[in-house]
């Protein structure tokens, strides 16, 4: 009955995390012999809907880097759009992880598993200027605040669909940037081992995981190619 309720009023990613926790509770009471049965073995998690992440057009991408209305804001979204990072990364990212001088991010990923992400010159610019004047430990936190937490994120992010007219809700956000970033990269030829390696994800071998490694220059030079030609780079102040 637990379990259809959920079901009827929450998506499935809330259910999951509802039912893992009602799992655990059963699982530790019956370890502990409070339970002679573990009822929670048969609570089974509904799936997530595989669908495809959206893209931005390169008309909604200008108007959205067009859009934000401090340099906090423009900060959040060229971190997405221009380096690829997913929400978590975005509120992790500190300005000690910040290196201008090599141009690139050292970036806190899933699993807490560092990578680094090269900065895109366009990302370059934007962190120099919020970074005179942030006052925070963290790159998208505030001197009061510090990090920046999920909502504070969300505000951001409705702050700039607002002014730029595009919406930017679930299911889009970070991932609809990470998902059009990577496309425009993949369409120019960057080569799949590279494209794993700027946006964190898994090797699909023991070969490639273990036995190649993908140099800094070949990143940097992969990440200058995002957007050209398509009216979507901001001019550089």
């Amino acid at each position: 009955r637990f379990r259809g309720h959920l079901g009827t009023r929450y998506t499935p990613s809330v259910v999951r995390l509802s039912l893992a926790q009602v799992r655990a509770a059963y699982r530790h009471a019956h370890k502990r012999g409070i339970i002679a049965i573990d009822p929670g073995s048969d609570l089974l998690a509904p799936r997530e809907p595989d669908t495809e992440p959206e893209t931005f057009t390169p008309g909604e991408l200008r108007a959205i880097l067009a859009a934000p209305p401090t340099y906090r804001h423009e900060c959040v979204v060229r971190l997405m759009a221009f380096g690829g990072l997913r929400r978590i990364e975005v509120c992790r990212l500190r300005w000690i992880d910040v290196s201008l001088a090599s141009q690139t991010l050292t970036v806190d990923g899933k699993a807490h598993k560092l990578r680094k992400v090269p900065i895109h010159p366009a990302l370059a610019e934007s962190l120099e200027r919020w970074q005179t004047s942030s006052g925070s430990e963290y790159v998208g936190g505030t001197r009061r605040w510090g990090q920046l937490s999920t909502d504070a994120f969300q505000r951001l992010i409705d702050a700039v669909s607002k002014e730029s007219g595009v919406s930017i809700k679930r299911p889009r956000g970070s991932h609809t940037f990470r998902k059009t970033l990577a496309t425009d990269l993949y369409e120019r030829g960057v080569r799949e081992d590279v494209l794993d390696a700027i946006f964190g994800w898994s090797k699909r071998s023991v070969r490639e995981r273990f036995y190649s490694r993908i140099a800094d220059e070949q990143m940097r030079q992969a990440i200058l190619l995002a957007y050209r030609g398509e009216g979507v780079l901001p001019r550089l102040r």
